[in-house]
């Protein structure tokens, strides 16, 4: 699987080419590694053959070709796609215009797809971004490297009838790898360095630069192998003498909560899902498309 490749494919590529059919879409998630191509039989570990079947919802399935056991399974079996009753071509879309931040509204519309569909299908794209980034840690920074680090207050309101009914307000932290757009980002109950010094150890290497403001809880971290330069920021936004800023992190303040203004109203639950779909973006944005379609593939190993 290319995630270049994949990302070349234009919506009129998307329609006419890789989605036109059920059988195009088979073929295409097959080439892409996404369903199987060949199966064993759990039971007796015969080869399967793939059989037409009407009452299937993609029209074949697998069956086991030794006489006596006929064990069927279904082509989507361990795949990103299992659990739905969407037809392929139909999901293929969804991840797409997921992956090319559509309105949901206009997704709704093209496909014929509820709301509610879209809306647990982008959940799923985004449990993708968190096996990515959360469950899968890549340290920023190292040797030679800056990252600035800081904290800021993410507040999600939604007004209703004089009742606040968006998300909470929290903490949370995060940093950026200077001349990259590499960062974390994560939810903090509390600012104090027993809480955030344990989450920069995770997520920053030894020996990188980190630069933050003056905040006490950061005071320990040249004692923890990092080089540690601060900025007084109730007097400078760039030190006079060393030149030290955050002016990189604030700018990725910036961006996370322009995403954060577009899910209003969404459940507080969902806040870590859509914080590490922005790490995901920061990081793999650039091939969006391809690199959620080799993501996905990764995470289910077909």
């Amino acid at each position: 699987m290319n995630a270049e490749n994949i990302n070349k494919i234009s919506m009129a590529d998307l329609s006419n080419r890789v989605t036109r059919n059920e059988r195009r879409a088979v073929q295409w998630l097959r080439f892409n590694k996404m369903l199987y191509s060949d199966m064993i039989c759990d039971n007796c570990g015969t080869p399967m053959n793939e059989i037409m079947a009407n009452q299937n919802k993609d029209g074949r399935v697998w069956r086991c070709s030794k006489k006596g056991c006929q064990k069927r399974d279904s082509i989507r079996k361990d795949s990103f796609f299992e659990e739905s009753q969407l037809r392929l071509a139909i999901i293929i879309r969804i991840i797409f215009y997921w992956a090319w931040q559509l309105p949901l509204t206009f997704v709704a519309q093209d496909l014929k797809v509820s709301k509610k569909t879209l809306v647990d299908w982008f959940n799923f794209c985004r449990d993708v971004c968190i096996h990515r980034v959360i469950e899968n840690v890549q340290q920023i920074g190292g040797v030679g490297f800056i990252v600035e680090i800081d904290e800021s207050k993410f507040v999600k309101a939604k007004y209703n009838r004089g009742r606040n009914v968006g998300m909470k307000e929290g903490w949370v932290l995060g940093g950026i790898q200077r001349g990259t757009r590499l960062c974390f980002l994560e939810e903090v109950p509390s600012r104090d360095a027993q809480t955030l010094i344990p989450i920069i150890q995770k997520w920053v290497a030894p020996g990188t630069t980190i630069i933050t403001d003056e905040w006490r809880a950061y005071h320990q971290l040249s004692n923890l192998g990092y080089v540690h330069i601060t900025v007084n920021h109730t007097q400078n936004f760039v030190d006079p003498i060393t030149g030290a800023h955050t002016q990189n992190v604030e700018s990725m303040w910036a961006r996370a909560k322009q995403k954060f203004k577009k899910i209003y109203g969404t459940s507080p639950d969902l806040k870590p899902s859509y914080l590490a779909e922005f790490m995901w973006r920061e990081r793999y944005g650039r091939l969006p498309s391809g690199n959620i379609m080799v993501h996905i593939r990764k995470k289910y190993n077909i």
